[in-house]
């Protein structure tokens, strides 16, 4: 704006000022303030006018607070500030509720006065803020458990029945104790630990948990338990479940609960005639006498029966039982499940034969009927060591058709269902031994096979002690052979009959050099954890029954240990039944039935075995 100024006494007309094109040089100064509508102004008046304005003035738009003067009212502004209050009385201005609210804007303005809700409120970026504290105490906060753990003095409660059903479920979350006594009763006691299917449990009661079965290393059926297989698998199938076959002479396994030989034999029901050269097995609730020789040397085949008790104590005498598919002595027996199988052995007038006769156990215990299996032995075969070990049966060593002692090992695989198991193939050539025995003493243990003692074919027994592994696959290592001593008495001997406890190797008498026969008992150690034997450190026991036996027959039931007949040191055979307690526990053959070795149907599967741990008095059971 250019402005021409003039002086008062060259005013034109009304001392107007023409507007043209000058330019003002320098700040124009208006000496009074405006009062005419159209008459300039100065800077002061506006600002004034800016600072201090009447709100009434303005119905739309928007106004900043700081624009604002200080007002009063429902809604009040104090000083120069920013801050605007909102007070809400008796007395409201119109159109204004209790209820209503000032609506905030983006940028902190007040827009109108509707209900102001969680949509009024603008969405802020927690990257727009800064300076925050990052601890619980910055925020003033001191009662809340961190990240990292804490001490909480209180009860802390959860509102979840059930933490399995919430989304986020994991192992490491907290749970209730309703929870907690409620899986803990499904497992076997509500005061009592969480159990769940395949876990083992102790007690000291011999009665099985409800929902639990035996830790005893049996066998049982995968369709009864489902969950179990799922849980074992064929784990513990297959495992050596050593002499099986015959319990009551070789089976470590069955035979750990038993500690040292009592010596205080006393005598039982005798036998109604005097029988060597014979064979014994106990099966459900009796025990069988089979063949043998009489007093006369004549070979027989009958057999006897006698019911046992609880306690294993035969009772009612010796009956006469149903009698062998032929006469025989020397031969070797085994039980396989409810079958007994009678391998070799001397016929009537010295014969060997390579048939196997077998018997069917009833359901009491009674067998009806003696037959001739179809498999055969791979040659004749008399007076050797018979054991079964893993799913196959093995013959070491004994006497051919013409009286010559042997080296070899054969071994049968056992198949069928449970209760119909047989040998059945061909037999197999094991690693044979470095000595030809036969009349030798079998010890199978978890890991290893031992043939001890036994004659040659030279003059008198062997001096030695031969050991093999029984390798994974069932198979036997080659043998080691071991020294034989014995302090105090002849050391090597034949003939003998022997027992098996948790931890020593017993041998009863038998014969010596120029088959004299002596009274004398013999013991070496058992490593229970290992169940390797000892062969270098046998010791002398105490006498027993009072005379010395070879070709006897013992077995042990319950806690007792039974020696049947043989032949006595003056040369005669013997009918007298001889017996002693075991002390440390009992053997455990309920209903003394079932030596299945380690054999398991396709239909089954192996539990764990914990049954060693009963001598102490605790009882193992496997949550099911």
């Amino acid at each position: 704006m250019r402005v021409r100024v003039f002086n008062s006494s060259l005013m034109d007309g009304e001392g107007a000022i023409s507007v043209g094109s000058y330019v003002a040089q320098a700040p124009v100064y208006m000496m009074r303030p405006a009062t005419e509508a159209d008459e300039v102004v100065q800077m002061q008046y506006v600002q004034n006018k800016a600072s201090v304005l009447d709100v009434n003035n303005f119905t739309t738009g928007i106004l900043h607070t700081q624009r604002l003067g200080p007002f009063g009212g429902k809604i009040t502004k104090v000083g120069a500030g920013s801050a605007i209050n909102i007070s809400v009385g008796s007395s409201l201005p119109a159109g204004l509720t209790v209820t209503s609210r000032a609506y905030v804007g983006p940028y902190g303005y007040v827009t109108d006065t509707s209900s102001l809700t969680a949509a009024n409120i603008p969405g802020q970026s927690w990257t727009k803020l800064s300076g925050l504290p990052n601890t619980r105490g910055g925020y003033g906060i001191t009662d809340l458990l961190g990240l990292n753990g804490g001490t909480v003095t209180g009860n802390i409660t959860l509102d979840v029945a059930d933490p399995t059903a919430i989304t986020y479920s994991s192992d490491l979350q907290t749970v209730t104790k309703a929870y907690v006594d409620a899986a803990a009763a499904a497992s076997g006691g509500s005061s009592g630990p969480l159990y769940v299917t395949g876990d083992i449990r102790l007690t000291a009661s011999d009665v099985a948990p409800a929902g639990y079965i035996r830790a005893n290393g049996g066998n049982v059926l995968k369709s009864t338990y489902p969950d179990l297989y799922t849980r074992f698998g064929n784990k513990y199938d297959y495992r050596t479940i050593p002499g099986a076959g015959r319990p009551w002479e070789q089976q470590y396994h069955f035979n750990k609960l038993n500690h040292q030989v009592n010596t205080n034999w006393g005598t039982g029901t005798s036998m109604s005639s005097a029988v060597s050269d014979h064979q014994c097995v106990v099966v459900n609730n009796k025990a069988y006498i089979l063949g043998g020789k009489n007093s006369a040397g004549t070979t027989i085949g009958s057999t006897l029966v006698a019911d046992l008790t609880a306690f294993g104590q035969l009772t009612n005498g010796w009956t006469a039982g149903v009698s062998l598919p032929a006469p025989r002595q020397s031969a070797r027996a085994v039980v396989l499940n409810n079958n007994v199988l009678l391998l070799g052995g001397a016929l009537s007038g010295g014969t060997v034969t390579d048939s196997i006769a077998y018997a069917t156990v009833g359901a009491t215990g009674l067998i009806t009927s003696w037959l001739n299996w179809a498999a055969v032995l791979p040659g004749p075969r008399k007076s050797g060591s018979v054991a079964i070990i893993r799913d196959r049966l093995f013959y070491f060593g004994g006497r051919d058709a013409t009286n010559t002692v042997q080296s070899t090992v054969y071994s049968i695989a056992i198949t069928g269902s449970p209760g119909s198991e047989f040998p059945s193939g061909e037999w197999r050539a094991e690693s044979a031994m470095p000595v030809a025995l036969s009349e030798a003493s079998l010890v199978v243990t978890d890991r290893k096979v031992y043939m001890i003692g036994g004659v040659t074919n030279t003059t008198g027994p062997w001096s030695g002690i031969l050991s093999a592994d029984i390798q994974q696959d069932g198979r036997l290592s080659a043998w080691t052979t071991h020294s034989w001593t014995v302090s105090g008495s002849p050391a090597y001997r034949h003939r003998c009959t022997m027992h098996v406890t948790a931890d020593r190797v017993y041998l009863f008498s038998g014969m010596v050099q120029s088959n004299a026969v002596v009274t004398d008992i013999i013991s070496t150690s058992i490593d229970r954890n290992t169940g390797l034997m000892d062969t270098g450190a046998w010791r002398t026991d105490l006498p027993y029954f009072g005379e010395g036996v070879a070709d006897s027959q013992m077995i042990s039931v319950k806690n007792l240990l039974v020696r049947i007949g043989g032949e006595i040191s003056n040369g005669t055979i013997s009918p007298a039944i001889y017996r002693t307690q075991i002390p440390g526990g009992s053997d455990y053959y309920p209903p003394y039935t079932s030596y299945l070795g380690n054999l398991t149907p396709s239909n089954s599967f192996g539990l764990p075995d914990l049954s060693e741990i009963e001598e102490r008095g605790v009882h193992a059971w496997i949550k099911s």
